[in-house]
């Protein structure tokens, strides 16, 4: 890498779609699907993350199954996620769009959504970009695994 190049995380989608531009380019991190598989080489994985439900630990939610959190009330995610796209494809009607992860945190925090759902490799940073931390919120059910490749 040249001195003047940079190094930035981009959201998924987005950075899928500066490599199909730019083929110098290198993720870190892609999650590999079905729609994906052809576009690029894979190699790896080289890191394993799980999808989960959290709440506010005050709200004493408990959810152990995904028709749980399909009735536990509004769940909040970005509407760009592979998250979002898969719980919309099963079923799920209780699903509440928003532009970024920091909009989905504030809206927990403050009790507007019941849930939220995100990755335990992103969940620190995503939940400090809403001014709340890790102990606040009650994990549940992870219902998704995801492998990331180098593409």
């Amino acid at each position: 890498m040249a001195a003047t190049d940079t190094t930035r995380q981009l959201h998924d989608a987005r950075q899928l779609k500066r490599l199909r531009e730019l083929r110098e380019r290198t993720a870190l991190t892609a999650l590999r699907t079905a729609e994906r598989e052809a576009l690029f080489q894979w190699v790896g994985p080289i890191l394993q993350g799980a999808t989960r439900f959290y709440s506010l630990k005050s709200s004493k939610l408990r959810i152990d199954s995904l028709e749980d959190a399909a009735r536990a009330g509004t769940l909040a995610l970005p509407k760009p996620w592979y998250t979002y796209e898969t719980l919309q494809r099963m079923g799920f009607t209780n699903l509440y769009g928003v532009p970024s992860s920091r909009q989905m945190v504030t809206m927990l925090k403050h009790g507007r959504v019941k849930l939220i759902a995100t990755e335990d490799l992103t969940l620190r940073e995503e939940l400090a970009s809403g001014g709340m931390t890790p102990e606040q919120v009650q994990p549940h059910l992870a219902f998704m695994r995801s492998d990331y490749y180098i593409v």
